[in-house]
């Protein structure tokens, strides 16, 4: 059985170059429709909090409890 010396493959060039391709334009996609997407507000750790009592929250803190 003779073996023949093999040069590297135009097709496995061509199609691991396509799948690079494939994948960039993938995360592109991804990464515009992350830019896209609508944000949610951050929660406002400034503003107090009223309880089920209408007891406002959150202004004082006891350090000596």
């Amino acid at each position: 059985m003779a073996v023949d010396r093999v040069a590297s493959s135009s097709a496995a060039e061509q199609a691991f170059a396509q799948r690079v391709s494939e994948n960039q334009q993938l995360r592109a996609a991804e990464r515009e429709e992350k830019a896209a997407a609508p944000r949610e507000p951050e929660e406002d750790t400034s503003r107090p909090v009223v309880n089920a009592e209408g007891q406002t929250t959150g202004t004082v803190i006891n350090v000596t409890a």
